[in-house]
């Protein structure tokens, strides 16, 4: 047995104990698991309980959120019939995470047969991922108009759960069909708080010119959740428009607004925005500091998408 394969064992060895913590490192050996491990995992995975279970897979995402080399796929697959639905939803997002157009048939059956409306909703957010992806012909169109008409049937389903609907309008809203539209302005004009803000959220992720006039006016609207939807749809958007009214958003009383649109500047870029931002890391507020700097982070990115590497 190699030092790998010694040291893999181990880690799946402890994962059904409660008492044994997990590092980053010793959770990245489970990347690309062979048949063997992967039916090793599973016999451990499910003899620890249920709370188990669920700190594991939720370790394996955010570590894939922030570590884009292991590959936890066939981990996130044999979790997509854990008894427990949060281990299931938590699975189903992790599978987003590897944007690969495989995977998009479990997420819309899970969408369509999961008996949890916590894993329906996850299943919606995931497929947005693959929207979005479709949008850019980065999938087959074969593929996209699958998760097209999952979704769109879940919208016209009229038992399903507000919640799931809500996922699932934000996560349609990347695909650019007529239904689209007249989906996200019902929800806009329905007179209904939440789903306006879904609709507010939709308009950021179409991207479309005709949703730009809206989510600037949205910007002064008294209730603070529908202004932090609006800022986070104007980065979205990545509208020059909305610079002057973001920067001086950026000094809102609401602390959670003035991050908002900080992260949203960064989002945007150009000069203008350059020149707040330097001045926003000197303000005596470590979370303005941290946020401008974060917000300079994003542009450098964006600029450079291969900055970050060694």
């Amino acid at each position: 047995m190699t030092d790998t394969s010694s040291s893999i064992k181990s880690v799946i060895d402890r994962i059904s104990n409660p008492d044994e913590s997990l590092t980053e490192e010793q959770l990245s050996l489970l990347s690309r698991l062979n048949s063997d491990d992967a039916a090793e995992f599973q016999q451990s995975f499910y003899q620890a309980t249920a709370a188990r279970r669920l700190q594991i897979i939720s370790q394996i995402t955010q570590l894939s959120e922030t570590d884009l080399v292991p590959d936890f796929s066939k981990i996130f697959l044999l979790c997509l019939d854990d008894p427990d639905q949060f281990v299931r939803a938590q699975a189903i997002l992790g599978l987003r995470l590897e944007e690969d157009e495989q995977f998009v048939t479990p997420l819309i059956h899970a969408l369509h047969s999961d008996s949890s409306a916590v894993v329906r909703a996850a299943a919606a957010k995931s497929l947005g991922t693959f929207a979005a992806l479709g949008e850019f012909e980065e999938i087959p169109m074969s593929c996209t108009d699958r998760i097209y008409t999952a979704l769109e049937s879940t919208l016209l389903n009229e038992s399903e759960t507000d919640d799931v609907k809500s996922k699932v309008l934000v996560a349609i809203a990347f695909l650019d069909r007529p239904k689209v539209a007249e989906f996200i302005e019902e929800a806009y004009y329905s007179g209904n708080p939440a789903r306006k803000i879904d609709a507010i959220r939709a308009m950021g992720n179409a991207c479309n010119q005709r949703w730009l006039d809206i989510i600037l006016s949205e910007l002064n609207n008294e209730n603070t959740e529908v202004r932090l939807t609006a800022i986070t749809a104007c980065g979205e958007f990545g509208s020059d428009d909305a610079v002057p009214v973001l920067i001086d958003m950026a000094e809102d009383p609401e602390p959670a607004v003035q991050e908002a649109a900080i992260y949203a500047l960064g989002e945007i870029g150009g000069d203008e925005v350059r020149e707040t931002l330097n001045t926003l890391v000197e303000s005596p507020r470590k979370r303005i500091r941290t946020a401008a700097k974060a917000a300079l982070e994003e542009i450098k990115f964006c600029d450079d998408p291969l900055s970050w590497m060694p």
